[in-house]
C-alpha cells in the first residue's frame, strides 16, 4: 500500500478514486511524484559517493523534452517523474550523467571521458530509455 489511494497489487498500480480522467490523471501524477522523489533520492544519494561531489537540492516534475538537467553553478540535479517508468539501469544512467555535469558542464570528449570512467556500462543502460 502506496498511500491510501494508490495500491500496488501483482504489477498493477489501483488507483481509488472518482472515475474522472482528471482525478485519475493527478492521483497517478502525484504518485509517480512521490515515488520518483524517493528512489531518485536514494540513488543521489549513493552516486555521489562515488563521483565525489555533492547537491544541493533535487528537483523532480514533468518535463517534455528531457529527463534531466544540471544547473552546475547552483548544483541543482532536475529529473522528469516519467523517468521512474524506466529501468533502474536507465534511471542511474541519466542520474550518472547529470552529476558528471559537475564536473564537465557541457557534452564535450572530456564530459564523456568522465562519465564512463564512473559507468563503464552507460552507453548500453541510455539505450533503456528508448521505447520498443
Amino acid at each position: 500500500r502506496i498511500s491510501k489511494n494508490v495500491e500496488i497489487h501483482n504489477d498493477k498500480i489501483i488507483l481509488k478514486c472518482l472515475e474522472t480522467d482528471e482525478n485519475k490523471e493527478k492521483l497517478l501524477n502525484d504518485f509517480y511524484k512521490i515515488q520518483s522523489k524517493e528512489i531518485f533520492s536514494e540513488i543521489l544519494k549513493r552516486f555521489c559517493v562515488i563521483v565525489g561531489k555533492d547537491i544541493k537540492a533535487l528537483k523532480v516534475r514533468k518535463m517534455k523534452t528531457r529527463w534531466g538537467s544540471c544547473n552546475t553553478k547552483k548544483s541543482y540535479i532536475n529529473l522528469n517523474t516519467e523517468l521512474i517508468k524506466k529501468d533502474i539501469l536507465a534511471i542511474e544512467a541519466v542520474i550518472m550523467h547529470e552529476l558528471t555535469h559537475l564536473y564537465h558542464a557541457n557534452h564535450s570528449k572530456a564530459f564523456y571521458t568522465t562519465l564512463l570512467g564512473f559507468m563503464p556500462d552507460y552507453k548500453e543502460r541510455i539505450n533503456l530509455l528508448k521505447d520498443k
